[in-house]
């Protein structure tokens, strides 16, 4: 028996089964009926893909095989604890061409054509990236976006007046800092929304002189600091894909010199993970 136990000492779990460990792992995290069923546009489920860039993943499922069905992709990341990077959701269409370039298990090097250059082209990005903009087809317009994706709240996407409660007008405060991210550069999502689970506001302080001078410089002194707690959802809608952050929110709201609320994030202000 001691014989049999030193025998396993140092005995080292292959990388394949790791990689195999993680797959089954992703797999459990939301079953998806159509991932069982085949494919005919080659995507494979729950095998780890890797792609010229560094960077490896898998396809969990997707919901339909229309070319705007949203596909779940799970990143892996070895430096992770339980080995798992970003999940991101990608339209169809966009991850089979960018999967074009990647190998899955079993594939053929002819299968996939010839090596991509070095670099990004022809590769999925690293994990929390937007994918590139998916190829028109001739001849086949690309089917509109539904509808409703990245809605926000009920209630806070119209403007707040000067006698709404100051939890809507808080909220609707944050959702206006995320839409100033909708610039028209080439990065740039072109919806965004936010969802709150928790929302608490605290009791305020008065805006005062430090020794580093007025914490806030653009409110008037003797100004209330209201502090706010959330737990909330950021969702971006990109050209080929949505991505989806869980944030633990700290925010310092307060009016500046104008009269105008200003909800600046404060510290703990932290990511929690991707949805």
């Amino acid at each position: 028996m001691n014989r049999g136990m030193k025998n396993l000492e140092g005995f080292r779990v292959p990388p394949f089964v790791r990689l195999l460990a993680l797959a089954w792992l992703a797999a459990l995290l939301v079953p998806d009926p159509v991932a069982a069923q085949p494919s005919p546009d080659g995507l494979k489920f729950n095998v780890p893909y890797s792609c010229s860039v560094p960077s490896r993943l898998i396809v969990i499922g997707c919901k339909g095989s229309d070319d705007f069905d949203q596909c779940d992709v799970q990143y892996l990341n070895d430096a992770a604890p339980n080995g798992l990077g970003a999940r991101v959701q990608v339209y169809r269409q966009t991850l089979v061409e960018q999967l074009g370039h990647c190998k899955a298990p079993g594939d053929d090097a002819a299968a996939n054509g010839p090596t991509p250059p070095p670099g990004p082209a022809g590769a999925l990005p690293p994990e929390n990236t937007p994918l590139q903009a998916p190829r028109q087809r001739a001849m086949a317009p690309m089917p509109a976006r539904p509808a409703g994706e990245c809605s926000s709240d009920a209630g806070i996407a119209e403007e707040a007046s000067p006698d709404s409660p100051l939890d809507k007008v808080f909220k609707r405060k944050i959702l206006e800092d995320y839409q100033a991210g909708i610039d028209g550069s080439t990065g740039a999502p072109v919806k965004v929304g936010v969802t709150f689970e928790a929302f608490q506001i605290g009791e305020p302080r008065i805006n005062r002189m430090t020794p580093q001078g007025l914490e806030f410089v653009k409110s008037p002194v003797g100004e209330k600091i209201y502090p706010v707690k959330t737990r909330h959802t950021f969702c971006r809608v990109y050209n080929n894909a949505i991505t989806r952050t869980l944030y633990e929110g700290r925010y310092d709201c307060v009016k500046d010199g104008h009269g105008d609320w200003t909800c600046p994030p404060g510290p703990g202000h932290r990511i929690l993970g991707y949805r």
